[in-house]
């Protein structure tokens, strides 16, 4: 029975005849248990010769490891760098990104720039053109932004594309200062010590003036190179005093010296500018067939924009379906311009 039981043991589990024939029970008192404590026996074993293997193969793996321990090192940081230079060159080609060329002056300028946020949208996205400070950029179509101007305010239709134009100066130029690559054809930037971006405010109040100017201020008093981007500075106060203030944040930043780009409605109430400032303007240039607005998104160097309302008067004029809303609307346009509306509704029709 016993020679029986160790063949099935080794037929069934393939485990050493020795192994088994040593676990084997001689003083069992009947075959039950002689079964059951020779089981017990040969798994304990089993285990336990297990355990001495993993510890033998665990203690020579870390020697030869530990003998190799600059080569893995040095592996993985090959292949982290790889890695990163690996994602870094498929985010370059998704957004046919380009290398910026660094100035040692106080300098922002794109060629044919990209909002990244539009572009990962799938919007459909008119490149820009634009620059400030000393730069050497060589537009062939004739639109290249003066030189010199460390300043702009830029000024402009509604719904324009003035914040975003911001909002990409500011991605040229953290992406650059990161040593990363641009959304624009070409760009040559200057490192800055700060940054202000200055998003518009729905409403105003002291505090909301108070806490803007503690914040914009004192990057431009600070010693170091700062780029501001300001958005309807005169959204937090009342318009009369916010033209004075802007006009006053213009000079600061034209006297520190320091880079900035401020998007207002105020242009007129804020001349004659300080040198090296000068005015742009981006310009609506009138109604689609589906009467949605049409705007050149690359603004004009050295002009005001015009937000031309009657663009918009125009389109809800047109959308309208009640009668006594759409005579609101019609009063609305009596005070914009009516000839200036109906042209517009007109040009509209003719171009459909």
């Amino acid at each position: 029975f016993r020679e029986r039981f160790v063949d099935h043991v080794v037929g069934e589990t393939g485990v050493d005849v020795g192994a088994v024939r040593e676990a084997i029970v001689a003083d069992a008192p009947d075959v039950t248990d002689f079964v059951s404590e020779t089981l017990r026996t040969l798994a304990t074993g089993r285990r336990e010769a297990v355990a001495e293997r993993e510890a033998d193969v665990s203690e020579r793996l870390e020697a030869s490891l530990e003998l190799a321990r600059e080569d893995v090192d040095a592996a993985v940081e090959i292949v982290d760098d790889i890695a990163r230079d690996v994602s870094l060159a498929r985010f370059a080609r998704a957004f046919d990104l380009t290398a910026p060329t660094y100035r040692k002056g106080r300098v922002l300028a794109v060629e044919n720039a990209r909002n990244l946020e539009l572009v990962g949208a799938d919007h459909p996205v008119q490149p820009v053109t634009y620059g400030i400070g000393d730069h050497s950029l060589s537009v062939p179509d004739g639109n290249e932004p003066p030189r010199g101007d460390r300043v702009a305010v830029l000024t402009g239709a509604n719904s324009g594309g003035k914040t975003t134009l911001l909002e990409t100066l500011a991605q040229v130029q953290l992406l650059a200062q990161m040593g990363l690559p641009v959304p624009a054809d070409a760009a040559e930037v200057g490192v800055v010590d700060a940054v202000v971006f200055h998003r518009r405010h729905a409403s105003f109040n002291a505090g909301v003036l108070e806490s803007t100017l503690r914040t914009v201020v004192p990057p431009l008093t600070d010693e170091g190179r700062t780029l501001m981007l300001v958005d309807e500075f005169e959204a937090i106060t009342e318009p009369g005093s916010a033209a004075d203030l802007l006009h006053g944040l213009v000079t600061l930043t034209v006297d520190q010296p320091a880079l900035g780009v401020f998007v207002t409605h105020l242009a007129d109430d804020l001349e004659p500018l300080p040198a090296t400032a000068r005015t742009d303007g981006i310009f609506a240039e009138g109604l689609t067939t589906d009467l949605e607005l049409e705007v050149d998104y690359q603004p004009r160097f050295g002009t005001v924009g015009r937000s031309t309302p009657e663009f918009i008067v125009s389109r809800l004029v047109a959308d309208a379906d009640d009668r006594r809303e759409r005579g609101g609307f019609e009063t609305l346009a009596a005070a914009v311009g009516e000839q200036a509306v109906q042209r517009t509704l007109s040009d509209a029709e003719w171009s459909g």
